[in-house]
């Protein structure tokens, strides 16, 4: 499949669902109104229920019920839970600056890569060490860009990651210490950071 073609994470499915359970129930003659709900730009921060809420989707509205697929789970099976089954999901970003130069000549440069490498390590000991054992929580990096050619030390390297978190608590404190710890990373290298968090 190509990336422009479909997004091939579950969204053509979730409307599929969507569309055909409005279907069924049409035929069901279920008493009293449905409202179906698509919601726009679910992963791109802010997304687009908040959009939703503020014009009103949610106006008369007794009860919600939201569906995501699960491929962990046998075709045809629907599993239910109570409380929380999705963490929130946020991004960020660290852009990492050094200075470049020659290949063979490390000692007059820093490395932004070598230095966006210890920041991705870093950032690994936040739910390893930096948070309660018992708090859900994964910070993933997923992208790494940096460096023009194999024997040049690179000025610069973006690195960019998502965070998911059940705590609110939790949440709140991700973007403080990322920074925290990708700017004294830097700073032990004698590189600069600018990070960015989007929630």
């Amino acid at each position: 499949v190509r990336e422009d073609t479909c997004h091939a994470c579950g969204h053509d499915a979730h409307m599929a669902m969507l569309y055909g359970g409005s279907l069924l129930l049409q035929e069901d003659g279920l008493a009293g109104k449905v409202r179906y709900m698509f919601q726009p730009a679910e992963e791109c921060p802010p997304g687009g229920a908040l959009g939703m809420i503020d014009s009103g989707v949610l106006a008369g509205v007794d009860m919600a019920f939201a569906m995501h697929v699960a491929p962990w789970l046998p075709f045809g099976t629907v599993g239910i839970k109570e409380n929380v089954v999705m963490a929130a999901a946020d991004k960020f970003s660290v852009t990492v600056r050094g200075r470049g130069g020659h290949g063979a000549m490390p000692h007059e440069c820093v490395d932004a890569v070598v230095v966006a490498a210890q920041v991705v390590v870093g950032l690994q000991a936040l739910a390893s060490r930096m948070s309660d054992p018992l708090e859900p929580l994964v910070v993933t990096v997923g992208k790494i860009n940096g460096g023009t050619a194999a024997n040049v030390i690179a000025d610069e390297v973006v690195l960019e990651g998502t965070v998911r978190t059940l705590s609110t608590k939790l949440r709140s404190d991700l973007p403080g210490w990322i920074e925290r710890t990708a700017k004294g990373i830097c700073t032990g290298f004698g590189a600069e950071c600018e990070t960015e968090y989007r929630s």
